[in-house]
This record gives structure tokens, sequence and C-alpha cells, in this order.
């Protein structure tokens, strides 16, 4: 085993002994990776997703309600949008 530059120069043989390879094997991937999500995050993430479909769609009617409101609107000269067909 040679020292890890990566990590100050760690020998994980000398310094870890028995566990240097799982300590290794753990290190590694998470330095490379990043830290692994909490359950709670990961639940709220995997929430996210799967609402996401719908928020979005609730967003574009809202934002099309908008601006079709401001388009009648006496005090507005212009409205840009894409959802409008002038």
């Amino acid at each position: 085993n040679e020292p890890d530059v990566s990590y100050h120069g760690v020998n994980f043989v000398k310094d870890v002994g028995k566990a240097a390879y799982i300590a290794r094997a753990r290190v590694a991937p998470l330095r490379n990776t990043g830290a692994a999500l909490s359950p709670l995050n990961a639940f709220g993430i995997l929430q996210g997703i799967e609402t996401l479909s719908l928020r979005m769609e609730r967003h574009v009617q809202n934002a099309q309600a908008v601006a079709e409101y401001l388009k009648g609107h006496d005090k507005v000269a212009w409205i840009k949008y894409a959802g409008l067909s002038d």
C-alpha cells in the first residue's frame, strides 16, 4: 500500500491496520460522490420529484391566469407571455 496523496499521505495499512480495506472503501467513494443523504432528506426529495409534474402544471395554469388578467386590465399597456396567442 502506498500513501494516498488525496488524504494527506495516509497509508491505510499502516495507519488503520486490519480495517484498511474497509476504511479505504468507505472514504474514497464518499470523497468522490459526496455525503449520503439522511433518510428524511431522501424522503423529501422523493416527495418533491413525485409531485413536480403536478406543481409545474399548476404554475403554468396560474401564470396563464395572471397573464390573461393583466392583458385585459386598463392600466397595463402591454404584456409579453409565451402562453398568450398574441
